[in-house]
């Protein structure tokens, strides 16, 4: 009886969504099936743009009669929405998950519940994303910059309107962004909408991308 009304309230609220989010009734439902966090499939619940602090730079050109300079980026990082990633657990606290989200490398992301963070930074956080419909839920595993603050950023980094869409919107535009840690260094963060972990019966094997992103990890069986 437990296990069908667990169940029953996996289907409410999921919906027609191939994806669950990671909360509370689905912690309970992985501990019944018996599955251990570094074997589940995870999945990023929203578009994140990652990129270094310390690039934004000008190259300066010289060539005697001209002097130019070019903005740019380097290191720019797409954590694409339902990218597969695999996470582990904080040995000293359950709130706390590390999400490996590119094979190639060790560096991890780190999701966590808004108790662990200073009032100051939930604040921040909840303001940020003040213009989504998103209901901010306390059990789900959020990824929570350490700063928060505006900052003019450049239409490659806000926007995932394709070409099209991005021949109307202005080239840069003053949003609310982060700085996290990736292995050791600090980091700039965007993303429109908070992103969060998912997880998923059925695992998804392909993805539409306009950029270079991460490609994920996927959980062998």
């Amino acid at each position: 009886m437990k296990k069908t009304l667990l169940l029953i309230v996996i289907i409410f609220t999921t919906g027609c969504s191939k994806y669950v989010r990671y909360n509370s009734h689905n912690v309970e439902y992985l501990k019944e099936k018996n599955y251990k966090i570094e074997e589940t499939q995870f999945y990023n619940a929203n578009r994140v743009i990652l990129w270094d602090k310390d690039t934004r730079e000008k190259e300066k050109i010289n060539d005697g009669k001209i002097k130019t300079s070019k903005k740019f980026y380097t290191n720019l990082t797409t954590i694409d929405n339902n990218l597969q990633v695999a996470a582990n657990q904080d040995p000293n606290n359950l709130n706390i998950l590390y999400v490996k989200y590119d094979p190639k490398s060790n560096n991890t992301l780190k999701f966590m519940k808004l108790s662990q963070v200073s009032e100051e930074v939930r604040r921040d956080f909840i303001k940020m994303y003040s213009n989504s419909r998103h209901k901010f839920n306390d059990e789900l595993y959020y990824l929570i910059p350490e700063k928060i603050f505006t900052k003019n950023i450049e239409k490659d980094i806000y926007s995932d309107a394709g070409f099209l869409g991005n021949l109307i919107k202005p080239k840069y535009k003053n949003v609310y962004c982060g700085i996290i840690q990736i292995g050791g260094k600090e980091y700039h963060m965007y993303s429109k909408h908070p992103t969060f972990l998912k997880i998923s019966k059925k695992e998804k094997e392909k993805y539409i991308t306009r950029k270079k992103k991460a490609k994920g990890v996927k959980i062998k069986d």
